[in-house]
C-alpha cells in the first residue's frame, strides 16, 4: 500500500468510527486535544496525524491501536 493510500485509509477509518460513535468533528477534536479543521484534513486524507493525536482519537473510540490499524488494512482490501 502506498503512503498516500495509507493516509487516506486512516482518515476514512477515523471518519467511520467517529460516525459510529455519534461524534461530531468538533466532539472528536475536543476529545483528542486538536482543532476541528485539523481533524477534517486528517479525515480527508490531506494530513498525516501525529501518533499522539492518533492515539487520543483511537482512545476516544475505546479500541486498541492494533484494532484500529487492522480496520485501516481491511478498508484497503
Amino acid at each position: 500500500m502506498s503512503d498516500n493510500k495509507f493516509i487516506i485509509s486512516i482518515g476514512k477509518t477515523i471518519a467511520h468510527l467517529r460516525k459510529v460513535h455519534n461524534l461530531s468533528q468538533e466532539d472528536l477534536a475536543e476529545l483528542s486535544d486538536t482543532h476541528r479543521t485539523y481533524l477534517s484534513e486528517v479525515e480527508g486524507g490531506k494530513r498525516n496525524p501525529t501518533i499522539t493525536v492518533l492515539k487520543k482519537m483511537v482512545d476516544s473510540f475505546d479500541i486498541s491501536m492494533s484494532s484500529f490499524f487492522k480496520m485501516v488494512e481491511e478498508k484497503n482490501d
